[in-house]
């Protein structure tokens, strides 16, 4: 998750983006989330102990790379938010499967996870036009080469 911190930072740069990321969260914090509402996905709980939270919409509109903060996850549907999908928590798997209204998505093939989110995302510049539905368009699209330029990889 320092992969995805730093990629963040270098696309913030590049974009001219207004912070995008959260304060990060102190391990006592998240076990007290994981207490009330179930065990995150380890990749979540790195994220939320690295990244913090991360949000490209002010650039990207809807379409911009999104994780909720840890402080939105309520005890009554508990779930991590990526944007529009979802992760429905307590899940022990250590990379858990995105949801939509309840369905898995795919892309290319294969199960979308949280961390192929992430790479998926962070190849498109920020960008999530990957997902049913989306589509690719506005001034940022022929600059994805020139902002995945030197990213990291996840």
């Amino acid at each position: 998750m320092r992969r995805v911190r730093a990629n963040a930072l270098t696309l913030a740069a590049r974009l001219d983006c207004p912070d995008p990321l959260g304060a990060s969260l102190p391990p006592p914090i998240i076990d007290e989330i994981e207490r009330r509402c179930g065990i995150l996905p380890i990749a979540f709980r790195a994220f939320y102990e690295i990244v913090g939270e991360l949000d490209f919409s002010p650039v990207f509109d809807a379409d911009g790379l999104r994780i909720a903060s840890a402080s939105d996850i309520v005890d009554s549907q508990p779930r991590v938010y990526v944007g529009n999908c979802y992760v429905e928590i307590p899940d022990v798997r250590a990379d858990a499967a995105m949801l939509f209204g309840g369905a898995p998505l795919y892309v290319d093939g294969r199960r979308l996870t949280f961390v192929r989110y992430l790479r998926h995302a962070f190849q498109r510049g920020g960008r999530i036009d990957f997902l049913p539905g989306s589509i690719p368009t506005g001034a940022h699209d022929r600059n994805v080469p020139d902002l995945a330029r030197d990213l990291l990889p996840i």
